[in-house]
């Protein structure tokens, strides 16, 4: 996010809360007169219901990595190896 308002040429807002949590997010935003950088296909649903509005502007974010968690020394399920297995295969059709 800092980067894309250095990008902009804008100073970054002095009351800014990050989050990991889509849910913590939408609470704060719906309980407080702000505005959040989120990718459209997160909000398209309440977009869609009239919870949240778009505001176009020239700050673009750069797109993230991520990455897969296990628990340390426990080994995963069949079922999820075989789920990791298909976001590796896509990741690095990429």
């Amino acid at each position: 996010m800092e980067g894309a308002f250095a990008r902009a040429k804008v100073k970054i807002p002095l009351n800014t809360v990050n989050t990991m949590s889509m849910q913590t997010f939408l609470q704060i935003l719906k309980g407080a007169p702000m505005v959040g950088m989120l990718p459209e296909a997160m909000v398209i649903d309440q977009v869609k219901e009239g919870q949240l509005q778009i505001l176009e502007t020239d700050l673009i974010l750069d797109a993230q990595d991520y990455g897969i968690l296990t628990r340390k020394d426990e080994p995963v399920s069949d079922i999820a190896a075989a789920f990791i297995n298909i976001l590796l295969k896509n990741a690095k059709r990429k």
